[in-house]
């Protein structure tokens, strides 16, 4: 059996654990007859999210009018400056729900859901984006300076649009088109409200040409960018965590060397898209979900965000809350999927806040993030991606394993004690027997617990 290695020094600090677990979407607002059981808002409050990016909320809100720019202000030949003409009311009470789940920020996307139909109806470029980014301007007003008896809740980032490359279900126009829409809207926010950031594209991640193509623009026209955004789907961890260098690369080529990188959706994707959306069989489908919610999109989750602390990425948003395979949480019964105990995990060790230097020596399905509160309390979070059986040996070369706990998320397991036979304890030395091959994910903490 395979053996990894990791050292742990406590007086090796090296920073602070990178809080860039974003999650598009709050809790949704359609409880079932208003059952406490299926409000989300604490099981969320436990993730310790960064941030909360609001897209294709509607699809996790069926029936309610809420966040697209067609539903607040749903009649478009309206009097854009009569607040009577917005329907506020349910994303106000969706914008409360963001607000309790304790994240540091919202992202509000200015924009339209997916239209997963035959027919498209709200993702047309606006006929006159002048209007249209007069709109916006009110609905940042609204949430912003208490217009239309609104608030004051200081949402700083506004992205407009979201995948304008996903053609016909996002959008229907052009590159053009979009490059346009986003320069006219990105500077009369800019104008209204100096302190808000504005970005896009949101594009599908590798879609070089449409960034490129929005960079030279914006340089031409003067419009701001203060974060350039992709969504990414993959299967490998090492794509999604390229992807992010990639990005930055390309702003300091075109001199952007403010601009910061944010994922705006990301996820473990099926091996076939087809498996997903099309005309399958039953049991293929169910497996497709069932291997995407499950422990691989767990360990995939968790090795992102470990990734993640070394390159320069600024923020990055998981897809989604509660909507089919993609959520952290089945859409029928709100049970958590693997991928929750994935972030919960990556929570908790966030909350220790100085990272620590590891000497580690794992094979390449193995991700180690070590942490430290300063107080000899000391975390460390193991990532194995599809990974084989192993013993993992860490030692903690100046401490004690007083009051130490290995919680484990596998197949069969969401983040609970490991079991004694699988543990253990020589000196200052801990030693994790993952008997099977698979995707597991180990949170260890050694001297108690850090309290939210």
């Amino acid at each position: 059996m395979e053996t990894v290695s990791i050292a742990v020094d406590s007086s090796s600090e090296k920073g602070v654990v990178r809080r860039i677990n974003g999650l598009n979407n709050a809790a949704p607002l359609s409880y079932i007859f208003g059952s406490a059981r299926r409000d989300l808002t604490e099981q969320l409050k436990a993730l310790n999210c960064a941030a909360i990016r609001f897209h294709d909320v509607v699809l996790e809100n069926p029936g309610l009018e809420l966040v697209d720019i067609s539903r607040v202000f749903p009649n478009g030949h309206a009097d854009l400056d009569d607040s009577k003409n917005y329907h506020f009311e349910a994303t106000d009470d969706y914008v409360a729900n963001a607000i309790a789940t304790g994240c540091d920020r919202i992202e509000f996307r200015l924009g339209e859901s997916i239209e997963h139909s035959r027919k498209q109806y709200a993702v047309h470029p606006p006929a006159d984006p002048e209007r249209w980014a007069e709109i916006c301007c009110h609905i940042i007003s609204h949430y912003n300076e208490g217009w239309a008896n609104g608030f004051h809740h200081n949402i700083i980032d506004w992205s407009i649009w979201e995948e304008p490359d996903t053609v016909p279900l996002l959008f229907t126009g052009t590159v053009e088109d979009y490059c346009n829409l986003y320069c006219v809207t990105a500077k009369m926010i800019k104008e209204r409200f100096p302190a808000v950031r504005v970005g896009g594209p949101n594009c599908c991640g590798g879609n070089w040409d449409l960034m490129t193509q929005l960079l030279k623009q914006c340089r031409a026209s003067g419009a701001p960018l203060d974060f350039l955004a992709c969504t990414n789907y993959s299967r490998e961890p090492d794509e999604l965590i390229g992807l992010v260098r990639l990005m930055r690369e390309l702003l300091d080529e075109h001199g952007f060397l403010s601009t910061e990188v944010h994922i705006s959706e990301w996820h473990y994707g099926p091996q076939d898209w087809n498996d997903i959306h099309g005309d399958v069989a039953p049991e293929t489908h169910v497996a497709a979900l069932a291997e995407i919610a499950g422990s691989n999109g767990g360990a995939f989750t968790a090795s992102s965000l470990i990734g993640f602390q070394d390159v320069p990425i600024d923020m990055s948003y998981y897809y989604c809350c509660c909507l089919n395979c993609w959520g952290l949480f089945d859409e029928s019964s709100r049970v958590p999927t693997a991928s929750y105990y994935a972030m919960r995990a990556f929570g908790d060790i966030a909350r220790y806040r100085t990272r620590l230097a590891t000497d580690a020596h794992p094979v390449p399905a193995v991700r180690v993030l070590a942490a430290s509160n300063g107080e000899m309390k000391m975390a460390v979070l193991i990532s194995c991606f599809k990974a084989g059986a192993m013993n993992l040996n860490i030692d903690f070369t100046d401490s004690t394993l007083d009051d130490c706990m290995v919680q484990v998320l596998d197949a069969t397991r969401s983040l609970e004690a490991e079991a004694p036979d699988a543990v253990r304890v020589d000196g200052s030395r801990l030693t994790i027997k993952k008997d099977a091959a698979g995707s597991a994910v180990y949170l260890v903490t050694v001297g108690g617990a850090v309290s939210p």
